[in-house]
């Protein structure tokens, strides 16, 4: 047990979490739908963060970071961004994604995601407390259950990382866990 970490470094860790985490809210200012010919023709420092919704299809032009002549589905998000330097601001669109690519480090997140909770598998016995994953969600045993038997979403409790993270068990999870979660976020946030 010598390389867990007690609560009092996990609330650290789970605050760290969370300041990573909130560094993501705020940062976007939601301004509507709009079609592509009504998406501002000039862009101002003043309109950084803007985020509109492009309701059709469209290819972009010269005011965007990708430049032009990139096919953007209906419903795709942009947003305002500096491409430039505070003192030579250079604003621009950014077409926002649905998701973010994790492929470079789509490896590391498995391996955590292993060591924290191992896929559900029905030959197991788990006892109550025990976390796994089934069907891409974690779920906290809060029944004990019977080697042999199947799935039983009666015995579970679907919980998320930072409910392990706040955990009155301190054991939950390793600082090296840990600092890979971190490391997790911080490289998604950065895109890398």
């Amino acid at each position: 047990m010598a390389n867990y970490m007690d609560y009092s470094n996990a609330q650290q860790f789970a605050q760290a979490i969370r300041t990573a985490m909130n560094a993501y809210n705020g940062a976007w200012k939601a301004r509507g739908s709009v079609t592509f010919a009504n998406l501002p023709a000039t862009l101002t420092l003043a309109m950084e963060g803007y985020v509109y919704n492009v309701s059709d299809q469209f290819t972009t032009d010269a005011r965007f970071v990708e430049g032009a002549g990139t096919v953007c589905a209906a419903g795709t998000n942009v947003a305002v961004v500096n491409a430039g330097t505070e003192q030579a601001p250079d604003m621009k669109f950014d077409t926002l994604g649905t998701f973010i690519d994790t492929s470079a480090i789509d490896a590391r997140i498995d391996a955590v995601l292993s060591d924290i909770a191992p896929a559900f598998a029905a030959a197991n016995a788990y006892a109550i407390g025990d976390v796994v994953t089934y069907e891409d969600q974690l779920y906290k045993f809060k029944a004990a259950h019977t080697a042999g038997n199947a799935w039983d979403a009666t015995e579970v409790d679907a919980i998320d990382v930072l409910d392990l993270i706040d955990a009155t068990e301190p054991d939950s999870l390793t600082s090296a866990q840990m600092t890979a979660l971190i490391a997790i976020i911080d490289g998604a946030s950065s895109g890398t």
